[in-house]
């Protein structure tokens, strides 16, 4: 099969793999993409002659792809035949680029069966129907980059339908809140302040260890929990690691402590854990919050305890003998690549898990979030933070973890101000708002101060003007969406 058809198509599957029909050794004879299946409600009135419609909207589509195919023997087209069903049964759709139009894809998967036409042992046509859950058909990206955004500015929808935008603001300096303002609709985070009101900084890091060096950390007067201290911890620039874990028949490891330099009742604390087990691999890393005393009044910990290598994860506040779990259980990902964080405003202590993984562009993003909240409505936990403390541990003579390491640890302050408006960023800060997926993202982290009437809109076809702002905080806006049709 020396030339390509005209209708020869690729599909990309969600891990970034791509199979060529002509390269896998199919002819495609036609590929019909049928008629959108519009679906129409309609409702009667009374005394009145037809119907009027309620709504409507666009269903699923079909596609009809016809194939030749041919091998050299018998025993190669049965393999060549349980390929193409390998080729088209997937769990999630797939999506599809055809040669023609190399800058449009739709998305599609199989429903139903089909069977092969046989014309001689080695030879054979069959027809192929796919289901567009998603009807429209992608076409080019297009964006903007902004350096002023003090004017109005105008994005144009090439396409024949309306499109869902995402917006990337890069800011200079501190903001309460971001507009989009166009004809008809708007979106706004955070909240702009009054004359009346006074803008503040909600939280503030006043202590951070990021593994390049072990500078001021020393080592603990209190013992881990069930732990033998033991071993050495080592930084790397990068990561905080256990260089030994010593010797033991139970938990041991070493453990190392540092003020956070001031005192405080309120407080976030948040490590970034990377513990990869595999299965019989078992070991541990902990953060211990502690009081002035020494006395620890809180942890955060991933564990890998269990002879599978599973991962769990644990938060926990306590006072002397007492303690309460925010969360101990069995992490939604085999490894942890993330942060775990505790938040006490006054009574309340909210507990975060967090899954994170790299983008396209190497940056480091939140896939996945868990919150778990506690009121102390007894006061039984009211202490206050003055120390960290950083722990490994290996369990006895178990093979320990592949990757154990705690990238960074940060503790905040809070921050109260009567009459006043939050800042919601910063110099440096990013925040992304996805119409389509409907999230807002800050520095890749899930933002949810949505203004209660704002929208995710659209892009109408044609122009559309926008006016964003504060103007003179925004350093940076990109703007990208993709051509829509049917």
């Amino acid at each position: 099969m020396e030339s390509k058809s005209k209708y020869n198509f690729s599909i990309e599957y969600a891990d970034g793999s791509i199979i060529d029909m002509h390269e896998m050794g199919l002819w495609v004879e036609y590929f019909h993409i049928l008629s959108p299946d519009v679906e129409r409600k309609l409702s009667q009135i009374q005394g009145r002659h037809g119907a009027s419609q309620t709504s409507s909207r666009i269903g699923k589509r079909k596609i009809k792809i016809r194939f030749q195919m041919e091998a050299n023997s018998a025993e190669e087209f049965e393999s060549l035949k349980h390929q193409v069903f390998h080729v088209f049964y997937q769990d999630q759709q797939f999506k599809i680029v055809r040669d023609i139009f190399p800058t449009k894809h739709l998305f599609a998967v199989q429903e139903g069966e089909y069977d092969l036409d046989n014309i001689t042992q080695e030879d054979a046509e069959f027809e192929l129907t796919l289901t567009m859950l998603d009807p429209f058909i992608y076409g080019q990206e297009r964006g903007v980059t902004l350096n002023d955004v003090s004017a109005p500015f105008i994005l144009t929808n090439y396409g024949r339908r309306p499109v869902k935008p995402n917006f990337k603001f890069t800011l200079s300096g501190l903001t309460t809140h971001l507009d989009i303002i166009g004809d008809t609709d708007y979106m706004r985070i955070g909240q702009p302040y009054t004359v009346d009101q006074t803008p503040y900084l909600s939280h503030e890091i006043i202590w951070t260890a990021d593994g390049k060096d072990l500078n001021d950390w020393v080592f603990t007067s209190f013992s881990p929990d069930g732990a033998v201290k033991s071993g050495e911890i080592a930084a790397s620039g990068e990561d905080f690691f256990p260089s030994t874990y010593g010797t033991g028949s139970n938990w041991h490891g070493p453990a190392l402590v540092q003020s956070v330099g001031s005192v405080r009742s309120n407080y976030i604390v948040t490590a970034y854990f990377s513990l990869k087990a595999n299965a019989g691999q078992k070991g541990r890393a902990e953060v211990y919050m502690l009081n002035e005393s020494g006395t620890i009044i809180g942890k955060i910990a991933v564990v890998s305890r269990s002879t599978t290598g599973k991962v769990e994860v644990e938060i926990n506040i306590r006072n002397g003998i007492k303690q309460h779990f925010l969360v101990s259980k069995e992490w939604k990902f085999d490894n942890f690549f993330g942060y775990i964080e505790i938040k006490k405003d006054d009574k309340t202590f909210t507990g975060s898990v967090a899954q994170q993984e790299f983008n396209v562009e190497g940056k480091i993003y939140t896939r996945y979030k868990e919150q778990f909240t506690f009121e102390d409505l007894n006061n039984d936990y009211q202490l206050d933070l003055a120390a960290i403390s950083q722990h490994f541990a290996a369990y006895g003579t178990e093979q320990v973890p592949s990757k154990s390491t705690i990238r960074k640890i940060e503790a905040e302050k809070l921050n109260e101000q009567s009459n006043g408006v939050p800042y919601i960023g910063d110099n440096g800060d990013v925040f992304e708002i996805d119409f389509k997926s409907t999230s807002i993202l800050r520095n890749g982290e899930p933002f949810n101060q949505k203004d209660f009437g704002a929208r995710f809109f659209d892009l109408k076809p044609g122009d559309n003007i926008f006016v964003a702002s504060p103007s003179n905080v925004i350093e940076e806006l990109q703007v990208k969406w993709r051509d829509i049709e049917l």
